[in-house]
């Protein structure tokens, strides 16, 4: 028997960043598995979708009319897509709040990856500025600029923890698990 995951994030395309492109490595590497079967749920951006084509990518009309991208379709397809296991990619769109609510409605797991740089700086993995502070910002720049060896010490920092956290070495054997719970 197969485990089905369906997953949704707020943007699918190339010029949207990292997660979209950790989402499409992810299910990538899931659909290797014979006994997974994981799909996306997307609304059709202006520009090109991610990915070659794969029939996992499923693309519905984009009808969202406000900036918390709300979608009366998205909602639907989610209600009719049946999944054991119910994914998003952040926290606060209104792509993440559906497969939620599916999943609370249906009895179906939900697992939240809560992407986002700032989690990148725990454990002095770098530095983070009040959104909007000019003076904290250059200041912070300037304060980087001027101390070379623990810029690199934090970025070194960083990069181990992305690698050991977000690398599809790392990502699999947590989804297997979830999977194998699942069955």
């Amino acid at each position: 028997m197969k485990i089905r995951v369906i997953h949704t994030i707020n943007a699918f395309t190339a010029t949207s960043g990292g997660t979209s492109t950790c989402t499409y490595d992810l299910l990538k590497a899931l659909n290797m598995h014979n006994d997974v079967q994981a799909d996306i749920l997307v609304t059709k951006p202006k520009e090109p979708i991610m990915g070659q084509g794969e029939d996992w990518i499923i693309s519905i009309e984009n009808d969202e009319k406000t900036p918390f991208s709300i979608s009366a379709n998205l909602h639907k397809k989610m209600i009719q897509t049946e999944a054991d296991i119910y994914h998003t990619n952040g926290l606060w769109r209104y792509c993440n709040h559906v497969p939620a609510v599916v999943a609370r409605q249906k009895g179906k797991p939900f697992v939240l990856t809560p992407h986002g740089p700032a989690e990148l700086l725990a454990d002095d993995r770098g530095w983070l500025v009040p959104n909007g502070d000019i003076e904290a910002l250059t200041a912070q720049i300037e304060y980087v600029i001027a101390h070379p060896e623990e810029a690199d010490l934090k970025a070194k920092k960083a990069q181990t923890y992305a690698q050991n956290t977000y690398s599809e070495e790392a990502i699999m054997p947590r989804w297997i698990k979830e999977i194998e719970v699942c069955r």
